[in-house]
């Protein structure tokens, strides 16, 4: 069959491809007779990292979505962070060739890439940075291509002046593709945060903003509002409390005494913003304000946070209200404060079945009744991502689900944190995963699942790409036995074990099972005790090629 191939035609076929495993077994099949140079270059970072060479993934998250944008280039190259690439010469000659055939370069640091990119490429920094030193460092050299970067400005440990954020302010205008800004923008002064957040706002490129500040003012509101008509915005997400407190009391208010008042203007302006698909607000009183009113009919995804509700105002009447008449939505996500009175969540729930088009759901410190609970299960069959944290269920809501399972063949995220999941639970769940035939990441994180309960997942490992069975109580016995899976297990890219107290003789048992090359799971993570760390680390030195593909902790 590879006869009848070309070089042109296998790239077309790559470029249309939507799994990394699939473009590794493609490339990997082929002889280099049919390879350009660059996926000859692509193969041999495949081969390298299936041997351990290296582990981070050759592509970001988001691959899937360029490759269906039938672009000529796919998504993301990352670069690797565990290793000095400066020591791996053919390993170096390979990034350097592949590098031609992706979007964006991703990397820890824009420093470490010691070739010249094609003009094309842009440079992706998603690495909070929160030294003013550290932002000018790797703005310098590549200001023209940055296309992500996520910045920490704070002068609470004097890692930002005055003359840095009016440098800031002076430097953001200068970046020209820069399509996605995650940045915290806190601290006492005001006036030089405030040319930060103005120069912000004049960047038509953005496309993806997460800001968290504690600056506001009305000259911002206007600034902000021009911006969010003039640029197309998609993604924008305001995390903590709104700084405005002035026009958030105004609105707690008139909440309280029922009066009717126009919206404050950063929701105004939200909602005139005709290219926003997915928006997410920290802040009671903006919240509030925003589901007023039936949501924007642009709008795809939202995600709400909900603090001290008052007994006067219920803040999930209010947003089952708006939700249930916005028929477009495919995300949504519900948390309230981790100190906030209880809220009945039933009228969101029953709301649900009304969204034809939801697929991810995210409830956060909502106490799920069983009444709730059965309204919820109807809609599970249709979601893809399915979250939820703190909602009480117990291994008694955990066989609810399981009983679902054989007919959610869309599903393929599902978390359950903080649900007082026993081995019982565990053991049930485990036994319907199989019927699931797309669920692929499973996340458990902060149960009391102990050695059977985990034991019960590791025969489903070899079919997962991701499972977190973090802050749980499992020991030994279950890691020994985690051991001999590994070498059978391939393509998972995390199996997060920390803050479990496993023993040195099972963690040298897991690392040896590491040392075979049929093992391409990007990093497993472990916690020891403060006793056993220096030890542990030592052995993992001396075991494996990768030290980096386990991630060591020292349990709390």
């Amino acid at each position: 069959m590879a006869t009848g191939l070309s070089p042109d035609l296998v790239q077309l076929i790559v470029m249309y491809m939507v799994a990394e495993a699939g473009v590794a077994s493609l490339l990997l099949a082929l002889p280099p007779a049919l390879l350009t140079a660059s996926f000859a270059a692509l193969q041999t970072l495949f081969r390298a990292l299936f041997a351990g060479d290296f582990v981070d993934e050759l592509f970001a998250d988001d691959f899937v979505d360029a490759t269906r944008s039938r672009s000529m280039h796919l998504s993301t190259l990352v670069l690797p962070e565990t290793f000095d690439i400066y020591d791996k010469p053919i390993l170096l000659a390979a990034f350097q060739a592949a590098s031609c055939l992706y979007a964006s370069l991703t990397t820890d640091t824009s420093s470490r890439v010691p070739w010249d990119l094609p003009p094309h490429v842009a440079i992706e920094l998603p690495r909070r940075i929160a030294q003013a030193r550290h932002v000018f460092s790797r703005l310098a050299p590549w200001h023209t291509r940055i296309s992500l970067l996520s910045v920490e400005v704070s002068s609470v440990h004097c890692h930002w002046t005055r003359s840095d954020l009016e440098k800031l302010a002076t430097l953001l205008p200068t970046l020209p593709r820069l399509r996605s800004l995650h940045l915290s923008c806190e601290g006492p002064y005001a006036f030089e945060m405030g040319l930060v957040l103005t120069a912000l706002f004049t960047l038509r490129s953005l496309t993806h903003l997460s800001l968290t500040t504690n600056v506001w003012s009305e000259a911002i509101s206007r600034v902000f509002a021009e911006w969010l008509t003039t640029a197309p915005v998609s993604s924008l997400r305001l995390r903590g409390r709104f700084p405005m407190q002035s026009q958030v009391q105004i609105v707690v208010r008139a909440i309280r005494s029922y009066r009717t008042l126009r919206a404050p203007s950063p929701v105004r302006a939200i909602r005139s913003c005709r290219t926003l698909r997915s928006l997410a607000l920290d802040d009671t009183a903006l919240v509030r304000a925003f589901v007023a009113a039936p949501l924007p009919a642009h709008l795809c995804e939202l995600e709400l946070g909900i603090d001290r509700p008052t007994a006067v105002d219920e803040p999930v009447d209010k947003i089952s209200n708006a939700v249930a008449l916005h028929l477009h939505l495919e995300a949504l996500g519900v948390r309230l404060g981790l100190y906030s009175r209880p809220l009945d969540i039933l009228p969101l729930v029953q709301c649900l079945p009304t969204l034809r088009r939801l697929r991810r759901l995210d409830l956060t410190n909502l106490e799920l009744r069983p009444m709730a609970r059965d309204a919820l299960w109807t809609v599970l069959p249709r979601l893809t991502e399915l979250r939820l944290e703190k909602s009480h269920l117990g291994d008694d809501g955990v066989a609810e689900i399981a009983a679902v399972l054989p007919a959610c063949y869309r599903l393929r995220r599902l978390s359950l944190i903080r649900q007082g999941i026993s081995d019982v639970g565990a053991l049930i769940l485990a036994r319907s995963l199989p019927l699931c035939p797309s669920l692929a990441d499973v996340d458990l994180t902060d149960n009391v699942i102990a050695n059977d309960g985990a034991m019960a997942f590791w025969p489903l490992l070899p079919r997962l790409t991701m499972l977190s069975l973090r802050r749980n109580r499992i020991g030994n016995d279950a890691a020994m036995a985690l051991s001999e899976v590994l070498r059978i297990t391939a393509h998972m890219r995390s199996l997060d074990l920390s803050e479990n107290n496993v023993g040195l003789p099972a963690l040298r048992a897991i690392f040896t099972a590491l040392r075979d090359d049929s093992f391409r799971a990007s990093v497993i993570n472990v916690s020891v005790t403060s006793s056993d760390y220096d030890v542990a680390r030592s052995f993992a030195l001396s075991c494996l090629r990768d030290p980096y593909r386990v991630g060591i902790t020292r349990l709390r």
